[in-house]
């Protein structure tokens, strides 16, 4: 039988997992506020720490809410239905804190997070498996499925789509996407077109290994952020949070402050979001990016204005004034911040969606020379743990 104890939880960890102490062990308790007292069972881990699941609440805190979704718990998409998003936005600015201080060994003051959007209704994108017919997400921590039929964090449009996908037999995984600003919608299927596809209102594409095959309209997708209109093939990435990805462009204009005097390196570039919008006041642009998808779309948004380098980050040279990385979770890691020490660009507004990789690679840019000045967290994703946040170093 595992091991159970009664604890208080003390504090949220990077994970989203409540942070508690049992017998000289830390246990990692998904579902508990800070503060609350439960009864908890140990599920795994090693000798110096464990998660564990709740028993039974035993203290619960006033802010506790009810979850709106008769999903949450089961699917894996959600993390904190059960906190308000004051609490929520608390404990986010904590994780960039800890993070910095724990692995870049940091004291930097961390500004108070964004909400861009409200708590509810911003995705405008999901990927879907399909069980015995039906729209399903994995559950938490597991591979088995739960079917679904309905998300409350997505895009009102998008969860209409959702809605109305009907009985999907023969298809084994589909991702639907919206422009929240334009209305468009496409839904990329792996497997075979539904008969009653062309009900859904919506572009359909099939994906067979890395190629996309029109089936219903067009593969791709428009939306506008910052007044610049932005096309987005249907596997490509983007942003999940369109109102994000604009206050993304407000906070990386600030740090930039690009001029057209101004050489502006676009790193990790995907579609283009930075440079057909930030990139607007510069003189010159480079744009490098090494995903296909991502460099068709970059090159319709933005070919006309600026140099198009596909190729990976780590096999580009150059130089520049002002540099703009947004790489993925995995981060900038040596070789990415070797390639911006060498642009010797004045100024870097990092964009990272992983506090912890951000940390490390603060450490690793501010031993090449660069200071870092702000971190603005923006919450791109309410009702989960992950965090996104825009950074500014300084060359000193």
């Amino acid at each position: 039988m595992s091991d159970t104890h009664i604890v208080t939880a003390e504090s949220i960890g990077a994970g989203g997992a409540a942070v508690a102490r049992a017998e000289g062990k830390t246990l990692f308790i998904h579902g508990l506020m800070p503060g609350e007292t439960a009864e908890v069972a140990e599920t795994g881990g090693k000798k110096r720490w464990a998660r564990a699941s709740i028993v039974n609440l035993v203290d619960t805190s006033p802010d506790r809410v009810e979850p709106p979704c008769e999903f949450f718990g089961f699917c894996g998409g959600c993390d904190w239905q059960f906190a308000p998003i004051a609490n929520q936005l608390d404990w986010k600015h904590s994780i960039v804190t800890q993070q910095l201080q724990r692995i870049g060994g940091m004291e930097v003051d961390v500004l108070p997070p964004l909400a861009p959007s409200g708590p509810y209704s911003y995705r405008n994108r999901i990927t879907l498996r399909v069980i015995e017919g039906e729209a399903a997400m994995y559950e938490r921590r597991s591979k088995e499925l739960t079917p679904i039929d309905t998300c409350h964090i997505l895009e009102p449009n998008l969860r209409a789509l959702v809605e109305r996908l009907g009985n999907l037999d023969g298809v084994h995984e589909l991702t639907a996407r919206v422009g929240a600003a334009t209305g468009d919608r496409l839904v990329v299927i792996k497997g075979k077109v539904p008969s009653h596809a062309d009900t859904w209102r919506a572009n359909v594409a099939t994906k067979k290994g890395r190629h996309l095959h029109s089936a219903i309209g067009k593969s791709h997708i428009h939306e506008e952020v910052a007044l610049s209109r932005l096309r987005i093939t249907g596997d490509a990435f983007f942003q999940n949070n369109t109102a994000g990805a604009g206050v993304l462009v407000q906070q990386v204009t600030k740090a930039l402050d690009v001029t057209n005097a101004d050489h502006l390196i676009d790193l990790y570039a995907g579609g283009g979001l930075f440079s057909a919008t930030v990139g607007k006041a510069a003189g010159n642009i480079t744009a490098v990016e090494a995903a296909n998808s991502a460099a068709d779309d970059l090159m319709h948004n933005v070919g006309r204005t600026a140099r198009i380098a596909h190729l990976p980050v780590e096999k580009w040279k150059g130089r520049g004034d002002a540099v703009v990385a947004d790489p993925p979770r995995a981060g900038l890691q040596e070789a990415g911040v070797n390639v911006i020490a060498a642009t010797k660009a004045s100024r870097l507004a990092y964009v990272s969606c992983d506090p912890g990789t951000f940390a490390r690679d603060a450490k690793l840019l501010q031993e090449a020379g660069y200071q870092l000045e702000w971190v603005q967290p923006v919450d791109m994703f309410p009702q989960t743990a992950h965090i996104e946040l825009v950074s500014r170093f300084a060359l000193r």
